[in-house]
This record gives structure tokens, sequence and C-alpha cells, in this order.
């Protein structure tokens, strides 16, 4: 239900700011279900930069491209994308980081690739 809810929300709002509602909503909700079941929210100073940097890719730039890309795109070809996008990161990972695919990501990639010829 996200994607056609997300393209009717863009009928009156701009994409990231309905991004941005949808994700501080998300964050307080799960915020609070880690409060209400008594876990602490405070994260080693370490980590925080790996943190924000994680966040800012995933968050910002995934939601927000993706919103973006709903203002031109059917919902049907937004969530090809979206949803194919594990199989474009493993085909990426080798030319681009040097990870080649090992045999169970090259038969994880045929099943995924046989969905989308289907």
């Amino acid at each position: 239900m996200n994607w056609p809810i997300l393209k009717l929300l863009l009928r009156d709002w701009p994409p990231l700011f309905s991004r941005g509602i949808a994700g501080t909503a998300a964050g307080l909700i799960l915020a609070g279900i880690a409060v209400w079941r008594g876990e602490s929210l405070l994260l080693p100073r370490h980590i925080v930069p790996r943190l924000l940097f994680a966040s800012f890719t995933n968050v910002f730039a995934w939601m927000g491209c993706a919103a973006v890309a709903l203002k031109t795109l059917t919902i049907g070809e937004g969530a090809l994308v979206v949803y194919t996008m594990p199989i474009w990161a493993t085909l990426f990972a080798w030319p681009i980081l040097g990870i080649r695919p090992t045999l169970r990501d090259a038969a994880a990639l045929l099943l995924g690739l046989a969905g989308l010829a289907r």
C-alpha cells in the first residue's frame, strides 16, 4: 500500500516533505516502541558517524529520490525499480567494489531476474 498512498500524497505535497513526514512519524513510533520495551536509545559515540552516513544514504537519498521519481513514473514503474534494487546492487558491487558474486548470489540473481521476466 506504500506506493499508491505515496503517489496520492505527491498530488498535494512536495516529494521530500511527504517522505520527511513519513520518516519522522516512523522514527517516533519506533523510538516509542523501544522506550516502551525498556530499551535504551543511547548510542556509543564511535558508531554515530557511520550511523549518520547510513541514515543519509538510506533515508534521505533512497526515500527522497524514490519520491521524486514517482512524480514522473507510474506506480508500477516505481515499484519495479525499487524492488529490483537488490539485483542492481549485486550487479554493481562486482565492477565498483570488486565483490564477485558467489554461487548463492548468482542463484538469487537468476531467481530475481526470472521473476521479472514473467
